[in-house]
């Protein structure tokens, strides 16, 4: 399964380079990939972008925003969600669907057996600018989205979930 954004670009060989990692270690369960901002715009700020050129490999629970990367260019096999059930599905205030991301992604809910990769290979450009006053406005909705979705395991009394996300 793999995600980018609707304000991203993806390169040509997007697909194909996550397919060559996993195809490359059947032990890899999620691979993220670079992101880089689409054009440039004076004053403003392209958030969630992971430049870095160096191959990472994680074999445990990590913060995505702080290793491998975010949400615009991840994938995962599908068995990570079936065993970990890592997305809650819920209804939004303007009533349209959305998908709440756990924090840690997948790569929390797989514990200490987990292997995430971030490849630089897989490019995409992310077509988001944002002043200074958006760029808080997106933080505050983000830090809510992260904490519903960690009440909504705790009301279910998911420590498991709660643990590996932490």
């Amino acid at each position: 399964m793999v995600y980018t954004d609707d304000d991203c670009v993806c390169d040509r060989e997007w697909l194909a380079s996550i397919y060559a990692e996993f195809a490359a270690d059947p032990t890899v369960l999620g691979v993220y990939g670079r992101v880089i901002p689409y054009g440039k715009h004076d004053g403003m700020i392209c958030p969630c972008i992971n430049e870095s050129t160096e191959r990472l490999v994680l074999e445990g629970p990590a913060i995505p925003h702080l290793k491998p990367g975010g949400g615009n260019n991840m994938s995962f096999r599908k068995s990570v969600f079936r065993k970990a059930a890592c997305f809650l599905n819920r209804w939004d205030r303007e009533r349209t669907s959305t998908m709440l991301k756990i924090p840690s992604s997948a790569s929390g809910c797989c514990g200490n057996r987990c292997k995430i990769v971030y490849s630089p290979v897989p490019v995409v450009q992310h077509d988001k600018w944002l002043d200074g006053p958006g760029l808080a406005e997106l933080n505050k909705g983000a830090v809510r989205g992260l904490g519903l979705v960690f009440l909504a395991y705790a009301l279910r009394f998911d420590r498991v979930r709660l643990r590996s996300t932490v």
